[in-house]
């Protein structure tokens, strides 16, 4: 919907530079191209870009002020229940149609227990004029990103990073951020960022700034709920609330479209938005030249069957040696796959055919425990509550196809601790003695929280929303749609629906080794369904042939370059050798050679952009 920055001034030494704050500002003016406003005042500088969604008028404006002109707001994001919250107001107060209009006045009214009420992606900051104090919070999931940086002369808060890069002094990058992402596939979790002393606002957090301290404090919690339904009652409310969360996100004055990907999650999105609420659907596709996969041709069918528009967008090896490092600027840090690059394309077609807003299917897999790997768990489970035979669970994860023993190393070494050498895609030669020994230690390992009494396959899925996957994958998102003006919703994270599957018994996530299980068999009352497979499928793409193919230049220019041998962290011999061992091997991965290319690219953005040129 928006982006904004904040400026709060901590020091009677302060010298606020206007000029350069606003400068600063225009790193984000793609998240609001429909207006631009701000707000000056001794205690507070905001300024504000509009993406206008639901109430296009000049009402919906930002800043904003509360009906006693007290309460002053930024709002990024959409609450979906806002009429219903509409009627805890005074009709005869409320002129325009914004949902920002009825939260601030909700805030003056009801202070921060509103958080629970609202039905939303959300990150908004609200400025209290009389006592001169400030309040921020961040959706349940942090589908909306929120960050902020603070030093003894100001607090800066951002929708995004670059514009506290810009206006910050000093900036370096984080080498434990950078750990985190090679040992343990982590990005933007928590707090952490790739930046050192520029922090995100977690998902489920308030934060108060009084006296110049920020104090946080978390208003949600995903577990603690007993359900007590047959599968028969569970399948029922599963579908009534996938539903719902379907319809209120469909709120909007705008265009709506689908990123369709031919996968579970967002089939699913298109079946019931087409077949149960009768939404006139367009849906954006993307593949790759010469690709083997087929995703486009499977796009086309099955949206042919569900009768609704298909466009199908074709990333050649050239799209993305031209636009690496714009990826890297707009995503604010290192990344794993091309594949970004066709969701990329595929919204830079829906922007010129002039949709604000995309559904994307983010956040299914999560709350059911729908990748592979939880297979794992869910059967220590059934050996915990001594439903499985031990001996028949070994020769299950040895020798069963489904469950790759790689991937549960890989989780058993993100739940319980890991070594240097127990990650099975880094290879540690890789890195220098120096950067591993001063970042890999016993805290660096067990510094996951879990929650009490939840069960092994809870605590791998847990591990996805909070730490891993879903972090990452809304980060991308956000980043890559608001940079094409458009803004995402993720139907599958409505916090009703996401808790109500993470508390579900284990048997109706999965049976028979089909993950998903209760949200597949949801949907078999609709005609024309689309034949869902018993497990998520690998995602695959054309990165391994195009690394030794296409990329092959730019690769090995980065490798053998002067300033990949200056950073401190890789051991350029080694990753040459392991490089040129790659091309000559199929069956190589190219995951960690990938990270570190596109570390090494991200690293060259920034520094040529902000002058950032250490890893402290």
């Amino acid at each position: 919907m928006c982006g904004f920055v904040l400026y709060i001034p901590t020091s009677k030494k302060d010298i606020f530079n206007k000029k350069k704050f606003i400068q600063s500002s225009k790193f984000i003016d793609h998240r609001g191209p429909d207006s631009e406003n701000n707000h000056f005042s001794e205690f507070i500088k905001m300024i504000f870009f509009r993406l206008s969604i639901v109430d296009t008028s000049k009402l919906g404006n930002q800043p904003m002020f509360s009906y006693s002109k007290r309460f002053i707001i930024v709002f990024n994001g959409e609450i979906y229940n806002a009429k219903d919250l509409k009627t805890l107001l005074d009709p005869n107060k409320i002129i325009g149609n914004s949902d920002t209009e009825i939260l601030i006045n909700l805030y003056e009214k009801f202070g921060e227990k509103i958080l629970k009420k609202l039905d939303g992606m959300f990150s908004f900051f609200i400025f209290d004029r009389k006592n001169n104090t400030s309040f921020f919070a961040r959706d349940r999931f942090g589908i909306k990103p929120l960050y902020y940086s603070k030093n003894d002369d100001f607090i800066i808060i951002s929708s995004e990073i670059k514009p506290i890069l810009n206006y910050k002094r000093n900036n370096c990058f984080d080498k434990n951020a950078l750990a985190n992402f090679f040992i343990k596939q982590k990005m933007d979790h928590e707090d952490q960022t790739f930046f050192k002393d520029i922090f995100s606002v977690k998902p489920s957090t308030y934060g108060i700034i009084k006296n110049k301290k920020i104090n946080f404090y978390e208003y949600w919690k995903i577990e603690d709920q007993n359900l007590k339904l047959n599968f028969s009652k569970a399948k029922e409310k599963y579908l009534d609330l996938f539903q719902d969360s379907i319809k209120k996100h469909l709120v909007s004055d705008r265009k709506i479209g689908l990123l369709f990907s031919a996968g579970t999650d967002s089939t699913m999105l298109a079946i019931i938005m087409k077949q149960s609420l009768n939404y006139s659907l367009d849906s954006y596709t993307y593949d790759f030249e010469n690709s083997s996969i087929g995703d486009g041709e499977k796009s086309k069918q099955i949206s042919k069957n569900l009768q609704i528009k298909n466009k199908l967008s074709i990333v050649d090896p050239e799209y993305v040696i031209s636009n690496f490092d714009k990826i890297c600027l707009e995503l604010e840090s290192p990344f794993t796959s091309i594949r970004l690059f066709g969701m990329r394309k595929a919204l830079e077609a829906m922007k010129k055919d002039k949709f604000s807003v995309v559904f994307e299917g983010g956040g299914g897999d999560e709350i059911l425990g729908g990748y592979n790997y939880n297979l794992l768990n869910f059967y220590l489970d059934k050996v915990k509550n001594k439903k499985l035979n031990t001996n028949f669970f070994l020769k299950k994860i040895i020798y069963d196809k489904k469950i790759n023993i790689l991937n549960c190393l890989m989780t058993i070494s993100n739940q319980y601790g890991s070594t240097k050498d127990c990650t099975p895609y880094l290879n540690i030669d890789n890195f220098k003695k120096e950067f591993l020994d001063s970042q890999l230690n016993e805290n660096f390992f067990f510094n996951d929280y879990y929650p009490n009494k939840i069960n092994n396959l809870q605590k791998s899925q847990y591990i996805d929303i909070k730490y891993v996957n879903l972090p990452r994958s809304l980060k991308y998102t956000d980043r890559l749609s608001m940079n094409q003006n458009i803004e995402n919703r993720v139907p599958f994270l409505d916090h009703h629906l996401a808790k109500f599957c993470f508390n579900l018994k284990n048997d109706f996530k999965i049976k028979d080794d089909e993950t998903r299980f209760i949200s597949k068999q949801s949907l078999k009352k609709f005609k024309n369904r689309f034949k869902f497979t018993k497990q998520k499928k690998a995602i695959t793409d054309p990165q391994s042939n195009w690394m030794r193919n296409s990329l092959k230049e730019m690769i090995y220019d980065s490798f053998l370059s002067q300033d990949f041998r200056n950073l401190g962290l890789f051991n350029q011999k080694n990753i040459i050798d392991n490089y040129d061992y790659f091309l000559k091997n199929e069956n190589q991965t190219s995951f960690n050679l990938f990270q570190i290319f596109s570390t090494y690219k991200f690293y060259c953005a920034f520094k040529k952009k902000f002058g950032i040129g250490e890893f402290n």
